[in-house]
C-alpha cells in the first residue's frame, strides 16, 4: 500500500479506509488512490461521521469514488469532440474503440458494484422513512376524514418527486418493457417543459436546468443526448422564443387577410384569386376563396387596404409555418400558438394529464384557460392576512370551522403544508398588492425579510416578477365572482345552487339552498353580478364568434339576450328531449324529491294533486293522504335522484358519496350493479345538447366533445323546467293560441292551465327573448338585406358554414329558408341595440381574451385523448420491475407488489372520465397492461414512494448517464465496424497488402500466406513492405534472408 504513488499525499481518514479494506482481502489500485486525490474537504469531515456510525470500509470508500469522480470531471477542461473527423486507419481505430470501450464497460460495472453497495447501506434507513410517512399519512387521512375534510394523499408529496416516479416509469417502459411502446406517446420527458426550453433559450449550452441528465441533477447529459434536445426546440418549438411572442403582441389583432401571401395573391390575380377573396381564413388557406368568397361589401374593404399597404402587407412571422416561412400555419396551430402565449401550457403538463385522467371533461385544463391557482379555501385572503397576522383562522380543518371559536385544527402534516405554502406565497399579502399598485419595490424581492428591510437589492428574476405582475391584475377576483356563479344568478335568481353558498366546496357542490351565505354576503354578490353580467360565457362564445361585430358582448344591457346560450336552440333541445324527456309520473321528477327532502311534510310541491300546482308550489290543491304515503315511498327508496345527488355525481363521479351510499346519508358504497343502474340514470345521452361547443353540437360530436357534467346537469335542469320555451309554444303565443298557458307539458286544449303571474311571465319572455336562433343574430339579417336569396351567410345549415360564407354549398332546408325570410322582414327595421363607450367594450375585450373559448377547449381535450390513449404501459407482471426502479434499485416485498395492484384494480372499477377509452385489461392473446398514471396514482396513494436523499439522487444521475454512454458507445462502436468492413474490403481487393497486413499479427510477414506471397513474386513483396512500413534496408534484408531459410513453411 505504502508502494503506490499519492497514498502518502491522501488525508487520514481515507488512508485508514484503503488499509482496512486491503486488510480485508480488497485489491487498492493506483488507479483509485489518484481518483481519491479529487475529494474535497468537506467530503472528508462527512468521513469521519460515517467512520463513527460505524459504515463499513467498503461501503465508505465505494461512497467517496462516487463523489472524487464527480468532483474531477466537473473540474476537467470540456473535451473536443473527437468522433467528427473521419480517421486515417479505420481498422486500427476500430480496435483502439474497441478496446477503449471494454476498458469503460469494466469501469462501468465497478461503479455499479460501488452503487449495490451503497443503496444496501442505505436501505435500512429508508425503510424507517417509509415507517415514520406511512404513520404520518395514516393519522393525517384520519383526523382529516374524521373531520369531514377532503383528503389526497398527493396533496402531501412535492410535485419534484411525481415527476421523479413518472420519469422512471418513463425510463423503465421505453427501455425495459416488453409492451410495444415505439407508437406511444413521446412528449412526457422532463426536458420538453417550458421552463427547460426556457433555460435554453436563454443560456444554450450554458443552461444548467435543461442540460440536466435527469431533472434537477447536477449531472450533464452527454453531448448527443443535449443534441437531440437541441434540435427538438430548434425543429418543433422555435415559435415559442420571446421574439415570436412580442411579434405576436404586436400583431395579434390584425385581420388575417392582412399578411404578406393574401395581398401577392390580390396583387398577382386580382379578382380572380383564390386566397385574399375568402371568407374565412381557412378558406384563404386552402385557396378556396372562389368556393367560400367574402361579401361584396368585405371584398371592397380589403382591395382598398391593399391598394394603401403594399407591397407585401402586414407582415408576422410568429404563424409561419416554418420558420422564416413566407408561406402560414393552418388555423389549428394557429390557435394553438395564441394558446401558448396566453396562457402558457400548464394543461399539457403531469397534473393537468392526471386530472384529465381523473375527471375527463370536468378537468380544469378543459374549464379554466390559466393554470388555476389559490384553490384551496385556507389560500384565499382572509385566511392568508390571518396567517400573517399570527391568528388561527387558517389553521382550521375545515372551511367551516374558519368561522368556529375553538374548533379542531389541523393535523401537523396538513399544517405543515399550509405553512409551506404561506411562506412561499409572502408576496400574496394585501401590502405588497398596494406596493405594486403605487409602483413600488417591496413586491419584486426574492423574500419577505428583504422586503420588509427597504433595501430592495435582490429582486425576483423577470419570469416570476411577470408571474406575480399577473396574480396582481387578477387579485380581486373570489370564486363567486367566476362564469358559472354569475349564470346561476340570472339563470335562477334566488333559487341558485351555487352563487348563494356559503363557501367554495358548497357551491361546487351545489348546496347553496342548503348552506346558504349571509343575507349580507349575498346582498354584495348580487350587486356585483347586475354590474357584471357581460361575464356570463354566453356573452364569452359571441365574443369569440363574431369578434366585434357581435351583438350580444357590445350591448349596453342585459335584457335582450336572455336565453341566448347556443344548447337552448331547438334542435338542442329537441336532441335532449328524444333521450330524457319525463316519460313517468310528474312528482317523480328531481325537484319533487328534493322539495320532499328538504321540506317534508311541509312541502307545497310534492304534496300538490296535479303538475300544475306542483310547479307553482302555491299549496292551494293537496292530494289525498293515500297518494301521499305511495309518494312518500317512492322518494325514499329513490334519494339518490335528488338534484344534490346529480350534483355530487357531477362533481366527483364515482367518487363521490352522496349519490352511490348503500342509504341516505350512509357512508358504505352501494353494490356495483347498483352503482351502474344509478349511474346510466345520471349519465346524458344525445349527440348534440351535451356538446362541448356548438360547432360540436350541431357535427353531432358529443360522444367525442362532451361538455362537462356540471354542465350537463344544468342544461338537464333547465330543459325540464322550460319546456314552454319550445319552438311549438312560441308559435302557438303567436297564432294567439291557448297552449303556451298550459300549466304543465301534457296538459291539452287549455286544460290545467297556470296562474296569471306564470302567465304573464311567459308572454313577456315571448316578446323580449324568444328569438335565440343563431341566424336571428344582426349580422345574418344583414346578409339577407344585401343579398336577398343569394345570400351566403344566412341560407347556411349552421353557424359555422354561415361563418365561413358557405350557405350556398351547405344550404338549410326551403321551409326552414322560408322561415327565415318571414322573421327578417317582419324585424329587418329593428334597431341594434345601444352599444357602451368604448374604453368599457376594451374592458371588455380584455377579459374575454383571459377566458377559454370552445375552440381551445376542443383542441383540448383532443390533444389530452390522445396522449392519454398513447400513453406508454407496462406488463402487468413487470410491475415488481418497475416499482424496484422507482425505489431506488431495492426490490419492494410481495405486500407492496399487492397493494399497488389492489390499488389499480379498484381504480378501474371506480373510473370516472367519460373520455377515457377501455384500459388493456387483458384480452385474448395479450397480457395485461398498466398505464403510467395507473402507477402513479397507485405508488402515491399506498405510500410506497420515499423520495432520494442527496447520494441517492447523485446515484441516479450518474446511472443516467451511463446509460446514455452506452447509447453512445454502442452507436460509435456500430459505426466503427462498418467503417473497419469497408476499410478490410478495399484491402482484399488488393490480396499481398491484405496478406502482409490484414491478419493483425506484429510478425505478419513470418505467416504462411506472406512466405507463399514471398515465393510468388519476391520484388513485388518486398517493396510493399517497404512502402507500408518504412523499413529500412537492414530490416529489409534480415527479412529475406528469413523467407529463405523458412521456405518450406509456405502452405504448398
Amino acid at each position: 500500500m505504502h508502494g503506490l504513488n499519492q497514498f502518502e499525499n491522501l488525508g487520514g481518514p481515507i488512508q485508514k479506509i484503503l488499509m482496512e479494506v486491503e486488510c480485508s482481502g480488497g485489491v487498492i489500485e493506483e488507479g483509485t488512490v489518484l481518483l481519491l486525490k479529487h475529494v474535497t474537504v468537506k467530503q472528508l469531515a462527512r468521513v469521519f461521521d460515517m467512520l463513527e456510525e460505524g459504515e463499513e470500509p467498503e461501503t465508505i470508500l465505494a461512497w467517496l469514488k462516487m463523489k472524487a469522480r464527480g468532483n474531477k470531471k466537473r473540474a476537467a477542461p470540456a473535451k473536443q469532440d473527437s468522433t467528427k473527423a473521419a480517421p486515417a486507419d479505420p481498422i486500427a481505430d476500430f480496435k483502439q474503440l474497441e478496446a477503449c470501450n471494454t476498458a469503460k464497460h469494466q469501469e462501468f460495472a465497478q461503479m455499479e458494484e460501488e452503487h449495490t453497495r451503497l443503496r444496501h447501506a442505505m436501505q435500512p434507513e429508508r425503510e424507517k422513512q417509509r415507517e415514520a410517512q406511512q404513520q404520518k399519512l395514516e393519522q393525517t387521512r384520519k383526523d382529516l376524514q374524521d373531520n369531514g375534510a377532503p383528503w389526497q394523499p398527493v396533496d402531501y408529496m412535492p410535485a419534484a418527486a411525481t415527476a421523479t416516479i413518472a420519469a422512471a416509469f418513463d425510463t423503465y417502459a421505453t427501455r425495459v418493457s416488453d409492451y410495444d411502446n415505439c407508437e406511444k406517446d413521446q412528449d412526457g420527458e422532463w426536458w420538453k417543459a417550458e421552463p427547460y426550453r426556457k433555460d435554453w433559450e436563454k443560456k444554450k449550452q450554458n443552461g444548467a436546468l435543461w442540460t440536466a441528465v435527469l431533472e434537477g441533477a447536477a449531472e450533464r447529459a452527454t453531448d448527443t443526448e443535449l443534441c437531440g434536445r437541441e434540435e427538438f426546440f430548434k425543429g418543433w418549438e422555435w415559435w415559442k422564443c420571446d421574439k415570436y411572442r412580442n411579434d405576436w403582441v404586436a400583431t395579434r389583432d390584425a385581420e388575417w387577410w392582412k399578411e404578406e401571401p393574401y395581398i401577392k395573391d390580390w396583387q398577382q390575380d386580382g379578382n380572380l384569386g383564390t386566397r385574399w377573396l375568402a371568407a374565412d381564413e381557412t378558406s384563404g388557406l386552402e385557396g378556396k376563396g372562389q368556393t367560400y368568397i367574402a361579401s361584396r361589401e368585405e371584398q371592397t374593404r380589403r382591395a382598398a387596404w391593399y391598394e394603401a399597404n403594399g407591397p407585401c402587407g402586414l407582415v408576422k412571422r410568429w404563424n409561419s409555418d416554418t420558420q422564416g416561412d413566407m408561406e402560414k400555419c393552418c388555423v389549428a396551430d394557429k390557435l394553438a400558438r395564441e394558446e401558448f402565449y396566453r396562457n402558457g401550457d400548464w394543461w399539457k403538463q403531469q397534473a393537468a394529464r392526471q386530472d384529465f385522467k381523473e375527471n375527463g371533461a370536468d378537468a380544469s385544463a378543459l374549464t379554466q384557460a390559466a393554470e388555476p391557482q389559490d384553490t384551496e379555501w385556507w389560500m384565499q385572503e382572509p385566511c392568508r392576512e390571518d396567517y400573517f397576522a399570527s391568528g388561527r383562522k387558517w389553521a382550521a380543518v375545515t372551511e367551516e370551522g374558519a368561522d368556529v371559536e375553538g374548533g379542531s385544527e389541523a393535523p401537523k402534516l396538513e399544517l405543515a403544508r399550509r405553512q409551506k405554502w404561506y411562506g412561499k406565497n409572502w408576496w400574496k399579502q394585501d401590502k405588497y398588492k398596494e406596493d405594486w399598485k403605487k409602483q413600488g419595490k417591496a413586491w419584486q424581492e426574492s423574500t419577505q425579510k428583504a422586503a420588509d428591510s427597504g433595501k430592495c437589492k435582490t429582486p425576483v428574476a423577470d419570469a416570476e416578477k411577470a408571474h406575480r405582475e399577473e396574480w396582481y391584475k387578477n387579485a380581486d377576483s373570489e370564486w363567486w365572482m367566476q362564469p358559472p356563479c354569475v349564470e346561476d344568478y340570472f339563470e335562477n335568481r334566488e333559487a341558485g345552487r351555487h352563487w348563494t353558498a356559503k363557501t367554495l366546496a358548497d357551491s361546487t357542490a351545489g348546496r347553496g339552498l342548503e348552506k346558504p351565505a349571509a343575507s349580507q354576503e349575498k346582498q354584495k354578490r348580487e350587486a356585483w353580478y347586475k354590474a357584471n353580467w357581460w361575464k356570463q360565457r354566453k356573452y364569452t362564445d359571441d365574443f369569440y364568434k363574431n369578434g366585434s361585430e357581435g351583438a350580444a358582448w357590445t350591448a349596453k344591457s342585459n335584457d335582450a339576450h336572455q336565453d341566448k346560450e347556443w344548447w337552448k336552440q331547438a334542435p338542442f333541445r329537441e336532441d335532449w328531449a328524444r333521450a330524457h324527456a319525463p316519460t313517468e309520473e310528474w312528482w317523480k321528477q328531481p325537484q319533487y324529491i328534493e322539495d320532499f327532502q328538504l321540506n317534508a311534510e311541509d312541502g307545497m310541491k310534492w304534496t300538490a294533486a296535479g303538475e300544475t300546482a306542483g310547479i307553482e308550489g302555491t299549496g292551494d290543491a293537496p292530494t289525498e293522504e293515500s297518494e301521499k304515503m305511495l309518494r312518500r315511498q317512492w322518494y325514499r327508496d329513490n334519494w339518490w335522484k335528488a338534484p344534490s345527488c346529480a350534483w355530487d355525481w357531477a362533481k366527483n363521479g364515482k367518487k363521490g358519496s352522496a349519490w352511490c351510499a348503500e342509504r341516505e346519508g350512509c357512508q358504505v358504497p352501494c353494490s356495483a350493479e347498483e352503482m351502474a343502474a344509478r349511474e346510466a340514470w345520471f349519465r346524458p345521452a344525445g349527440d348534440m345538447w351535451r356538446a362541448a361547443g356548438e360547432t360540436e353540437g350541431f357535427a353531432k360530436q358529443a360522444c367525442n366533445t362532451p361538455c362537462s357534467r356540471a354542465d350537463a346537469v344544468k342544461r338537464d335542469q333547465w330543459y325540464r323546467e322550460n319546456w314552454w320555451k319550445a319552438p311549438e309554444y312560441v308559435a302557438d303565443w303567436t297564432a294567439g293560441g291557448e297552449q303556451w298557458c298550459a300549466g304543465n307539458m301534457k296538459a291539452k286544449d287549455g286544460e290545467d292551465p297556470c296562474g296569471q303571474a306564470e302567465r304573464e311571465k311567459r308572454d313577456t319572455w315571448y316578446r323580449q327573448a324568444s328569438d335565440n336562433e343563431w341566424w336571428k343574430e344582426p349580422q345574418y339579417l344583414e346578409d339577407w338585406k344585401w343579398d336577398g336569396q343569394e345570400g351566403t351567410a344566412w341560407t347556411a345549415d349552421c353557424r359555422q358554414n354561415a361563418n365561413r360564407r358557405g350557405g350556398q354549398e351547405h344550404p338549410c332546408g326551403e321551409a326552414e329558408a322560408a322561415a327565415r325570410e318571414q322573421w327578417y322582414m317582419a324585424n329587418q327595421e329593428a334597431p341594434r341595440p345601444a352599444k357602451p363607450s368604448k374604453a368599457e367594450l376594451t374592458r371588455r375585450d380584455n377579459w374575454y381574451r383571459t377566458q377559454l373559448s370552445d375552440d381551445s377547449k376542443a383542441q383540448r381535450m383532443e390533444w389530452l385523448r390522445e396522449r392519454r390513449e398513447n400513453e406508454k404501459h407496462i406488463l402487468l407482471q413487470e410491475v415488481p420491475k418497475a416499482l424496484e426502479a422507482i425505489n431506488a434499485g431495492k426490490p419492494p416485498t410481495a405486500q407492496q407488489v399487492q397493494d399497488i395492484v389492489d390499488r389499480i384494480e379498484w381504480c378501474r372499477h371506480r373510473e370516472n372520465n367519460d373520455l377515457r377509452t377501455p384500459l388493456a385489461e387483458g384480452t385474448e392473446g395479450e397480457e395485461p397492461a398498466i398505464a403510467t398514471d395507473e402507477l402513479l396514482d397507485a405508488v402515491v396513494h399506498t405510500t410506497f414512494y420515499v423520495p432520494p436523499n442527496r447520494d441517492e439522487k447523485e446515484i441516479l444521475a450518474i446511472e443516467e448517464r451511463i446509460e446514455l454512454e452506452k447509447w453512445d458507445m454502442m452507436r460509435l462502436e456500430e459505426e466503427g465496424s462498418y467503417r473497419a468492413m469497408e476499410a478490410e474490403e478495399e484491402l482484399k481487393q488488393q490480396p499481398l497488402q491484405w496478406q502482409l497486413l490484414g491478419l493483425g499479427s506484429d510478425q505478419h510477414w513470418q505467416k504462411p500466406t506472406a512466405i507463399a506471397a514471398y515465393q510468388e513474386d519476391a520484388k513485388q513483396s518486398i517493396t510493399t513492405m517497404q512502402e507500408i512500413e518504412g523499413l529500412s534496408d537492414d530490416e529489409v534484408s534480415v527479412r529475406e534472408q528469413w523467407l529463405r531459410d523458412n521456405w518450406w513453411k509456405a502452405p504448398k
